[in-house]
């Protein structure tokens, strides 16, 4: 994690102003809150792309609140304590995805 969080830091440009990063291990990804996410993402979702193939991780960039606040604060640490459920409901839809066909 040390080591991708250094790449991110190097390869997104100052004036994305990155603010945090949130590695979620089970899935792979990686949240990055920025002052302004278009430098960050790049022309095209170059940066982002760039990044996805040289960390490993998947990264996601959503804006800093310009304005600290806490309930945005508090939906975010909430969306991301609730990866059990979301876990549990995307496998749920997956083995029903996969299932074999009903007969008919």
């Amino acid at each position: 994690r040390t080591e991708a969080e250094k790449q991110i830091r190097e390869m997104i440009p100052p004036e994305a102003e990155i603010s945090q990063l949130f590695f979620e291990p089970e899935t792979g990804e990686v949240t990055i809150e920025a002052g302004n996410p278009g430098a960050a993402i790049g022309r095209g979702g170059a940066v982002l792309n760039d990044l996805k193939r040289r960390i490993g991780w998947v990264p996601t960039v959503v804006r800093t609140p310009p304005i600290p606040s806490k309930t945005v604060e508090e939906v975010r640490i909430h969306l991301r304590n609730s990866f059990d459920d979301r876990r549990s409901f995307l496998k749920k839809v997956g083995i029903r995805i996969a299932r074999d066909p009903l007969p008919e």
